[in-house]
């Protein structure tokens, strides 16, 4: 299953996906370079804060609308039913996920109100 639990963040408890899991890619055990990242997901009529297991984490940067492409049709078995596109940093390319759409038909436990609007992470 992708809930692993629950973890507390400053007096806020968020629940802990294993973003591997839900993209449907085989589970790696952790490493000192994962990292759980905090995002507001939308779910129904408001944002809810979903803590995410990751391999790793290089930056946490903002990248402009303009620079988000379409996801290319490259056939094989790669997930992309979550993605909203393909982000331009540099010469780096990032996948843009689309937060709503990955977490639509699950339900989650909930202790926080999320405050900002953030519909998509990468």
């Amino acid at each position: 299953d992708f809930l692993l639990g629950m973890i507390d963040v400053r007096g806020s408890g968020y629940p802990i996906v294993d973003l591997r899991t839900k993209l449907g890619l085989p589970s790696i055990a952790a490493t000192e370079a994962t990292r759980i990242i905090i995002l507001d997901v939308p779910m129904k009529d408001r944002l809810v804060g979903v803590g995410f297991v990751a391999d790793c984490v290089f930056e946490v940067t903002d990248i402009d609308e303009q620079a988000i492409e379409p996801i290319p049709e490259v056939g094989g078995k790669w997930q992309s039913d979550y993605a909203a596109g393909i982000g331009r940093k540099g010469e780096n390319f990032v996948v843009i996920f689309d937060l709503a759409r990955l977490m639509a038909n699950d339900k989650i436990p909930e202790d926080r109100d999320a405050g900002a609007d953030a519909p998509r992470a990468a």
